[in-house]
């Protein structure tokens, strides 16, 4: 499970160096239930036929965004959320973006070649393509910006956790004016999937060559809007407006974006959110939620016709899960396997999903969607049993000297993470041998980095967390591997790193065996107690369209949301509605 808080999730989805991290976050989908009963239809889209209509230029709206973004938008250092991500996208361009499959295609870049064994890659830029500040994109400008995140450049920048994730890329060297060569130390066949996750993208050299601040403050990218009223200082509210320089045309040859201008207003409390989507005057033109009881009256306020709404599967979404410190260094009793195999097999998580989110999400087995490569229905993850589970609790503590398992379970101290956390407390409370200490979530109110200090640290036996959103499963490679920095479970596996390391290696026909192994081998031993699948949403009032029709130079369509991130190119309003 993962935290249902938008403080929490926020916190350490700030420490996300690659695809998102998460304290616990409901989605809304159907829950086929442990028991192979038939749960609630899961919400879809609704109300957003575009059929015969024609863009219209022009117009601005509001968005409402779950949070701020702290600390700004130098992307080498920064840490971004969904919020922060959807701002971001608005401003920058990638070398790649992911299509409707996630699988990445080409963006900035014209193509992106791999040699024969995926250790030497060729980009090709696409050519006339200007920086908001009227430089250049040119082959020079992304080898800086790639060297930046590597942190190999000599910037006043400190990127922290990007070297890490590119550790594998060894040189990024300039060919001509619009090439460049990326050579990595060993074959990296997934290599452009990090390059099309939003927080990777290319920024101006004058922004990137500026102070830290100046940097965090003064976005330059080549997106289709740009920033408005720089430097942009950490407020509630940050506006963009059209980029009449953008290298894009529709279909049709129009140009690219439709709107003028987008203010980005951060409303933490996802129910005013709604509740501002829906106001007659003013409000929010759209927003996003991840909220299953908001998701579930968004849906009947599409249905009636007054807004217009679009549901993200469960194909590629994240996973909502009760982390596990299972560090055989650590102090945590779930560095006994017999430990982690009680604990999963003594939640009910149909009865936790229940609860919290009204039995509209999906359970699962997995942190891998039904659309991931490696995805398998059986893990081997152990089903709820609760007489297994004491007696493997009894042997433990039968080691133990008699002595009863104290178990320090973290979570934040919004009203949904606490609810969810007292179920989870009252269900291990009653088996024998167990004492649950989830000490006092309000010492973190106010201080998030505490939470993600003691998950760095690994001072924690169960943390309540939400990850892993759908995309080639090398991307996961950071989360599990003993050698990562954020290997926040602590997960210390040998065959789990050689899974990784193989999978990233791997011809590509070889790699879906490889991760189903993996899966399978983090389900059978128990390195999490994976809960459901977290989606998202994004409502919109009538006049905004576009929400479902948006493509990528190539002609692929683009998921209208992922991960609660939108495209913004091709959104246009027809304020007569």
């Amino acid at each position: 499970m993962s935290t249902h808080g938008r403080s929490h999730r926020l916190l350490l989805r700030l420490l996300a160096i690659f695809l998102g991290v998460g304290l616990l976050a409901s989605g809304c989908s159907s829950d086929d239930g442990d028991d192979g009963s038939e749960g609630p239809e899961q919400p879809g889209n609704a109300n957003v036929d575009e059929e015969g209509l024609e863009p219209q230029p022009g117009g601005e709206i509001v968005f409402g965004l779950e949070a701020l973004t702290e600390g700004g938008w130098c992307l080498p250092e920064a840490q971004l959320a969904a919020s922060g991500i959807q701002v971001a996208g608005a401003l920058y361009d990638g070398l790649t973006r992911f299509n409707d499959q996630l699988e990445p295609v080409p963006y900035l870049a014209e193509s992106f070649e791999p040699n024969e064994t995926y250790d030497v890659w060729t980009v090709k830029l696409r050519p006339d393509i200007k920086f908001h500040n009227g430089e250049p994109l040119n082959a020079e400008a992304v080898a800086m910006n790639l060297n930046a995140f590597r942190g190999t450049e000599t910037f006043d920048l400190l990127p922290t956790l990007f070297p890490f994730v590119l550790e594998d890329i060894s040189d990024v060297s300039v060919v001509d004016d619009l090439t460049l060569t990326i050579t990595t130390s060993r074959p990296w066949v997934a290599l452009p999937s990090y390059f099309a996750t939003g927080r990777f993208g290319i920024s101006a050299p004058e922004q990137l060559q500026g102070d830290r601040g100046t940097c965090a403050n003064t976005p330059i990218g080549t997106g289709p809007f740009k920033a408005v009223g720089t430097p942009w200082n950490l407020t509630g509210e940050v506006s963009v407006e059209k980029n009449d320089d953008y290298w894009r045309t529709d279909e049709a040859g129009n140009p690219l974006p439709y709107l003028d201008r987008i203010t980005f207003r951060a409303q933490p409390d996802t129910t005013r959110r709604v509740e501002n989507l829906t106001a007659t005057s003013g409000g929010f033109d759209m927003t996003h939620t991840d909220s299953a009881l908001d998701i579930e009256e968004m849906q009947a306020l599409a249905e009636e016709g007054e807004i217009r709404l679009v549901v993200e599967d469960n194909d590629f979404a994240e996973v909502s899960y009760v982390m596990i410190n299972s560090g055989p260094e650590s102090d945590s009793p779930f560095a006994d396997i017999r430990m982690r195999q009680a604990i999963a097999m003594a939640v009910d998580r149909s009865a936790v999903n229940d609860l919290i989110n009204d039995g509209f999400n999906t359970i699962t087995d997995s942190p891998f969607g039904p659309g991931v490569l490696g995805y398998v229905e059986d893990t081997g993850f152990p089903a709820y049993d609760p007489e297994a589970a004491q007696e493997l609790i009894d042997e433990v503590v039968a080691d133990n000297g008699g002595e009863p398992i104290t178990i320090d379970m973290l979570h934040t101290p919004t009203p949904v993470t606490r609810d969810l956390a007292e179920e989870i407390i009252t269900q291990l409370s009653a088996y024998e041998g167990i004492e649950i200490n989830a000490g006092d979530p309000n010492q973190y109110e106010h201080l998030q980095s505490a939470l993600i200090n003691k998950a760095l640290a690994g001072d924690f036996d169960l943390m309540l967390w939400r990850n892993h959103p759908g995309a080639d499963p090398d991307t996961q490679y950071v989360w599990w591997h003993s050698t990562s920095p954020v290997n926040f479970g602590k997960i210390t596996d040998e065959e789990v790193d050689r899974l990784l390391d193989e999978g990233r290696s791997a011809p590509p026909e070889e790699r879906q065996q490889i991760y189903e192994d993996l899966n399978k081998r983090l389900g059978e031993q128990v390195y999490n107690i994976w809960s459901w699948y977290s989606v998202w949403t994004v409502g919109a009032k009538n006049r905004v369209h576009g929400l479902t029709t948006q493509t990528l130079p190539n002609g692929d369509a683009v998921l209208p949301v992922y991960v609660g991130v939108s495209p913004l190119w091709g959104i246009w309003v027809d304020d007569a509605e």
